[in-house]
């Protein structure tokens, strides 16, 4: 890239982040990668901030290790672990241990869920659509990401990874290419904590009209689907087999609340040290 156009563009981004995350999604995601991988970490993670994490994960897959540790040593800890979700667990390990210690717990904590509550088994790979975007926008965006979980229904959230609705891809079809997607997103359903047991949301009464209910996390931001299908393995699997009881071990939720507590602690102090000015 030409050096007057890479300061063009990054006088843009600077400015308009929001702007720039959306222009770039529009573009294949090979010619975006090239771009962060020849920005610095601080002005990469503006663009990283404002993309869903589907797509962020999709365009740090093809990032080196050390490009994506830097990348998500600037982002918060719940942005880095939303788009870690979309990771096998060994690249997962990969990068994590290119980042300071606070960061991996961090992450670790908000990615891992003892297996019988609903987060050690919803589906992140879900078709999740921003909530700025236009019909036409939305269509394109579904039709090139091949490696999502096909459903009838598209999952709408914010920039910020707030839950806004859904929309039946039928719907999508039909709708004029210019028509805002909000016009067409509906909010009739319920969310599902992910730190809530699978036996308390097995006769969730949205079972009856939806095959996928949405999952947010501790902050309330969306991390994926529970689909009926994975609730009945999960359920099955917590049977007790050959005289083995299902683990309630006390033990290990004070040690969940206890983490995050100290999670939260520590974030707040970062950010306060953020706003101290340095000493002459």
């Amino acid at each position: 890239m030409a050096k007057q156009q890479l300061n063009l563009a990054l006088s843009f981004l600077q400015s308009h982040p929001a702007s720039a995350a959306a222009t770039l999604e529009q573009h294949p995601i090979e010619d975006v990668a090239r771009f962060l991988e020849e920005v610095p970490a601080t002005i990469s993670v503006l663009v990283v901030q404002n993309l869903l994490p589907h797509f962020a994960s999709r365009i740090c897959k093809l990032l080196p290790t050390t490009v994506v540790a830097g990348i998500f040593n600037e982002l918060g800890i719940g942005q880095a672990a939303a788009i870690l979700r979309h990771y096998s667990r060994e690249s997962r390990v990969e990068i994590l241990d290119e980042l300071p210690t606070k960061i991996q717990l961090g992450c670790t904590l908000l990615l891992d869920y003892s297996a019988d509550m609903v987060g050690a088994w919803i589906t992140p790979q879900v078709a999740t659509i921003p909530y700025d975007y236009s019909v036409i926008q939305a269509f394109n965006h579904v039709n090139e990401t091949t490696e999502i979980v096909q459903s009838d229904s598209l999952f709408v959230i914010s920039r910020e990874r707030n839950f806004k609705g859904r929309l039946k891809l039928i719907d999508l079809i039909r709708a004029p290419d210019n028509m805002p997607i909000s016009d067409l997103t509906t909010n009739n359903g319920e969310l599902l904590k992910a730190r809530v047991r699978l036996t308390e949301v097995e006769l969730h009464k949205d079972w009856k009209r939806f095959h996928e209910i949405p999952v947010v996390n501790r902050n309330q931001k969306f991390i994926g689907v529970l689909c009926h299908t994975e609730l009945r393995k999960g359920l099955d699997q917590l049977k007790p087999d050959d005289n083995t009881l299902i683990r309630t071990d006390t033990n290990e939720t004070i040690s969940v609340v206890y983490g995050e507590a100290m999670l939260a602690i520590a974030e707040s102090m970062t950010e306060i040290l953020k706003l101290q000015k340095p000493s002459a």
